[in-house]
């Protein structure tokens, strides 16, 4: 079976009359490169190393050019990283001055509803004030009107105190 070649694709252009004689002296060179393998300077021996020598070039230059794909990797991983950390930072920042925010934001609601409760007192001790405005000014007249009676009765007093004299 491993001298078998007839599912080479060379072998199917080759014409068909030709093609038995063909398959038969490759057959018969691999028989007998397969028959002188044991020796360290045989033919199929010295294929066998070109083609693992081959192999293992092409094996160590696929490993240098993964180990190169890993370092730029771990170059763009390590960026990504610093990256992320500084981006974790500024929102951390961000976060914090946004509570900073809030906490001025809160204390001027409360200086503001305090302010609002005061002017609403305000509007009460001016209510209040105007109400004894009002007051005072009626106890005003009404004093004024008492003295003005107090008068006119003293002046009767006096003309009845002269009249009885």
């Amino acid at each position: 079976r491993f001298c078998d070649i007839t599912h080479f694709d060379p072998m199917k252009c080759i014409d068909e009359d030709v093609r038995p004689l063909v398959e038969a002296a490759v057959q018969e060179r691999m028989k007998q490169c397969i028959s002188q393998a044991h020796g360290a300077d045989s033919e199929l021996n010295n294929i066998v190393c070109k083609f693992m020598a081959k192999e293992r070039e092409e094996w160590v230059a696929r490993g240098e050019a993964a180990e190169e794909e890993a370092a730029q990797l771990r170059k763009e991983f390590l960026s990504l990283e610093a990256e992320a950390k500084a981006t974790e930072s500024i929102i951390d920042r961000e976060r914090h001055d946004a509570a900073e925010v809030k906490k001025a934001l809160d204390t001027c609601q409360q200086e503001r509803d305090e302010l609002l409760n005061q002017l609403s007192e305000m509007k009460e001790l001016e209510a209040e004030v105007e109400k004894l405005r009002k007051a005072s000014a009626t106890q005003v007249q009404e004093l004024q009107d008492l003295r003005q009676q107090k008068a006119q009765q003293e002046s009767l007093v006096q003309e009845w105190e002269t009249g009885k004299r």
